[in-house]
């Protein structure tokens, strides 16, 4: 069997190339640096419209192809094709080598025997492992020569934009699956995954490529990961990703200049995985000052670095940030941060990299500051906001705001931190909260007392929930014990807080718990995100759990509300609005509940007031 096999061999190697065809597929791999005149051009001549040299591009000028020269050997000499870039001022022309049919004929004698060997191998029962080859459209070079497994694909060092990717599978079967990717592209943004040697990118339009995603597909992704990094304008060598992880920026305006990719055992990080300039294989908005934020994360431990305006952390795994770190690779120095950990409080100021939280202790970080300092802060402001238990993405907190929650055992989830060049307007996404920070030991009134009272407490009310100040009156002076009495007879409605004529302010109620005190509308409801509509009827029972509530205890008579009893007010709200860490919308109990009576008539100017400028007067 082995002598018939190795006739059949020996009369493959006698067929001319041209015999062959054009369906012959090759495998070889041309090193980075090799002359091109064997086998890379030979297979441009071949290419399809879309991927020649920007011939039929509105953009690019003529081309002008001079004839075959004939040496004195008689042989061909190659021609060459000036074509004018249409890229970026200041490129020069691009020079194409076209091949002579005597180095074509040589080069599809490479393919041939290429595939013979494969052959070969095969017929000898050698198991081969699959690999990865891929090659670059790069400004002003064209097509660059395959590489394979690891190799450098595009350039370095030249500030030529990577315009397009070619990657495919060697030494696999096309039954058992292959590989897919998708580019994010200048001015277009993500494009349409393709596969197998198609064109990931674009062709003749001198836009360049800023991030990718690659993933194996078939019975090879049950088998293997694909690793891939690229080198960034400005950045380097970002960190590796895989399995269809965005490796590049987006919103930056950089090129990719070159990349690599490599194929390893499912589940398995190559041990050989090259050192990056930056710990973190995609940013968004990148500035130059090279931010990085890495989080440590119960039961995971560290997770990889991420950039500007990424996420650190989980979400929806109700899991807690135990410790973090911050660093700016372009600034030795610059960047300060302390957190607020469960049972410890503040800790104290770390930076530059150093680890704030605990590590091996189990405790949530609830809340959290950063800074920036020296040349660092000349250039940029910084914002940061943070998912967390209950509550969600909250607002963004700025240059050394609180972010997160004191005093409720709230953990932190997850993070987000931004740089801003000053002067810059920020384009932050919007979260599920209004508020930076909430603070439940935010300094209270000195005139108010705490006199919980359980028979009015009806269940958690989340500050996640938090939208409405409610502001209802007695109309007769009877004072607080008589009041605390009378809701309780009545089942249980009353308000959080009460404020007598003397000022004196009486917390019955946590504001984390929910009080009966607006009933049903007939004038008012919630939307979906649980704000107010109003002159439209619907159910009014969701705003006890969406309010806090306030009774001023006054008698409606004509008589003005006391001084002192509007100064309590005026820091009953301020406190309120330092505890949720926004201004939630002040109402009174009519503006949601028609036929209710309260506020009084003489209350009216002060309320509109307070809902204009936060105080009474």
């Amino acid at each position: 069997m082995h002598a018939i096999l190795a006739v059949l061999l020996a009369a493959l190697l006698t067929i001319p190339s041209f015999a062959l065809g054009d369906e012959v597929m090759v495998d070889t791999v041309v090193a980075e640096g090799t002359s091109t005149s064997q086998v890379a051009q030979t297979e441009g001549a071949s290419q399809p419209a879309d991927e020649a040299q920007t011939t039929d591009d509105p953009q690019a000028a003529d081309v002008t192809q001079a004839p075959d020269a004939t040496r004195a050997d008689g042989a061909t000499e190659p021609t060459e094709v000036v074509v004018q870039d249409a890229g970026e001022q200041g490129e020069s022309d691009q020079v194409v080598t076209v091949q002579s049919q005597e180095d074509a004929a040589t080069a599809d004698a490479l393919k041939t025997q290429a595939n013979t060997d494969e052959l070969a191998a095969s017929a000898n029962g050698v198991t081969t492992t699959p690999s990865i080859r891929y090659t670059a459209h790069v400004q002003r070079e064209g097509w660059k020569d395959e590489v394979a497994d690891g190799a450098i694909g595009g350039t370095t060092g030249k500030s030529l934009r990577v315009e397009a990717i070619k990657i495919r599978l060697a030494n696999v079967d096309a039954q058992s699956g292959g590989i897919e990717y998708s580019m994010h592209v200048q001015r277009k943004g993500w494009m349409d995954w393709v596969r197998d040697g198609e064109l990931g990118g674009t062709s003749g339009k001198s836009l360049r490529v800023e991030s990718f995603r690659l993933r194996l597909y078939g019975e090879l992704a049950e088998q293997y990961d694909v690793w891939y990094r690229v080198h960034v304008q400005g950045i380097g060598w970002m960190a590796w990703a895989s399995n269809g992880e965005t490796s590049g920026t987006s919103g930056s305006s950089l090129r990719i200049e070159a990349f690599q990719m490599r194929l390893a055992p499912k589940g398995q990080t190559p041990a050989d995985l090259e050192s990056s300039d930056v710990p973190f294989a995609f940013a968004e908005n990148y500035n130059r000052s090279g931010l990085s934020v890495t989080a440590h994360v119960q039961r995971k431990g560290w997770l990889k670095a991420v950039g500007s305006g990424q996420t650190a952390g989980t979400t929806g795994q109700s899991l807690r940030v135990e410790a973090l770190k911050m660093s700016l690779s372009n600034y030795s120095q610059g960047i300060t941060y302390r957190a607020h950990v469960q049972r410890e409080g503040w800790q104290s100021w770390r930076s530059d990299g150093e680890v704030a939280g605990t590590l091996g202790k189990g405790r949530r970080i609830e809340a959290f500051q950063v800074q920036l300092y020296g040349d660092a802060a000349d250039a940029y402001d910084i914002y940061y906001r943070v998912h967390v238990q209950g509550i969600g993405w909250m607002a963004w907190a700025k240059n050394g705001q609180t972010a997160g929650s004191l005093g409720l055992g709230l953990r932190i989830e997850s993070l987000q931190v931004r740089l801003v060049h000053k002067g810059s307007s920020a384009n932050l996404p919007g979260g599920d909260y209004k508020g930076k920070a909430v603070d439940a030991t935010t300094k209270k009134p000195s005139n108010m007392s705490i006199k919980l009272i359980p028979e009015l407490a009806h269940g958690y009310k989340s500050p996640f929930y938090q939208r409405c100040i409610v502001m209802h009156d007695t109309t007769e002076n009877r004072g607080f014990d008589y009041w605390i009495q009378n809701w309780i007879d009545r089942g249980g409605s009353g308000t959080q807080f009460m404020i007598n004529e003397q000022g004196e302010i009486r917390q019955y109620v946590d504001m984390n718990q929910i009080c009966w005190h607006v009933g049903g509308a007939t004038y008012g409801y919630l939307d979906a995100q649980f704000n107010v509509v109003q002159h439209k009827a619907g159910a009014g029972s969701a705003m006890n759990q969406c309010s806090i509530g306030i009774e001023i205890d006054h008698v409606e008579d004509g008589r003005p509300y006391p001084k002192a009893q509007l100064d309590a007010i005026d820091r009953l709200v301020d406190y309120i609005d330092r505890y949720y860490g926004f201004h939630a919308t002040i109402l009174q109990h009519k503006d949601y509940k028609l036929d209710n009576s309260d506020c009084s008539d003489e209350f009216q100017g002060y309320l509109r007031h307070l809902q204009r400028y936060r105080t009474t007067r």
